[in-house]
């Protein structure tokens, strides 16, 4: 009888970022665990973008939604708290 093959084991931390898990689990993300994130889901978490602000952008898994889309920094956003303002401070 042949044998069964292993069932790969998996990973959740891997399969989601913390800050997916914190939203599908419907708690508060905090911005201190988001480096990148797509334009819906920094407004969505109450990200405004600066007028006249021009910054890079790239393609790749959001921190947030765990969709691959165009993401920018999160401290290119200003935030309810003032807080995260990364380079222009």
């Amino acid at each position: 009888m042949p044998k069964k093959k292993e069932e790969e084991e998996f990973d959740l931390d891997a399969a989601f970022p913390q800050a997916s898990l914190d939203r599908l689990l419907g708690e508060e993300v905090d911005l201190d665990d988001i480096s990148y994130l797509c334009a819906e889901c920094a407004e969505e978490l109450g990200g405004v973008w600066p007028k006249d602000h021009c910054a890079t952008f790239h393609v790749a898994e959001c921190n947030v939604c765990g969709e691959e889309k165009s993401l920018a920094n999160v401290g290119d956003w200003d935030w309810p708290d003032g807080k995260h303002r990364g380079m222009r401070d």
